[in-house]
């Protein structure tokens, strides 16, 4: 999921890809989730620290302290070791995925519709967003290799060309032992491609 209309096909063809009974559940809600997919970003420009949830520069200079906690870092010892102030200017997206979860786990806890809506659209959108490889580079908008403009291009403008041709079936669902592992796995996949996007 990406531009606005992305966003929502993707949440809505998850909602159909869930095993009983919570696709049940959650087809009841489809309307509702699809239609506010984009409420984190909508969210960027009047909640204070909202935008940073979003993305992760890996490749700023500023986050190289990461280097030295392995694969999967833990936020308690990123914050120990490059500071919080540090993170949240370069982005937490592969812990906010992780906090989205765990908001999502307590509101099924408290049988809470709403928290459970809130919190599954939420982390629909930010899993969304760390298979983004914009969203993982300083060069986010092209601005740093004379591209400036290709984040709307990539998430908004492409899709809208092309999107009727692509296929969104999604595939049986896999349990995920692990979401901070599963996390910072997408992450670095989709850093990796920054280079292909570019």
């Amino acid at each position: 999921g990406w531009g606005f209309s992305v966003h929502r096909q993707v949440h809505r063809a998850a909602v159909y890809a869930l095993p009983s009974p919570l696709r049940g559940w959650f087809e009841r809600e489809v309307d509702w989730l699809a239609e506010h997919a984009v409420d984190a970003d909508k969210r960027k420009h009047r909640v204070e620290r909202e935008a940073p949830r979003h993305y992760l520069d890996l490749d700023a200079p500023g986050l190289s302290c990461l280097d030295t906690l392995g694969p999967v870092p833990r936020w308690s010892e990123a914050v120990s070791l490059c500071t919080e102030d540090t993170l949240w200017a370069y982005g937490v997206l592969p812990w906010n995925v992780d906090w989205s979860y765990r908001r999502l786990v307590q509101a099924f806890h408290e049988q809470n519709r709403e928290a459970i809506l809130r919190a599954a659209s939420d982390l629909g959108h930010y899993v969304g967003d760390a298979h983004v490889p914009l969203h993982t580079t300083l060069n986010y908008n092209g601005q740093l290799t004379g591209q400036k403009g290709i984040h709307a291009l990539w998430e908004t403008r492409l899709p809208e060309l092309f999107g009727a041709e692509y296929f969104l079936a999604v595939p049986e669902p896999i349990w995920i032992p692990n979401v901070s592992t599963w996390t910072w796995a997408r992450i670095q996949e989709s850093h990796a491609a920054v280079d292909s996007v570019l």
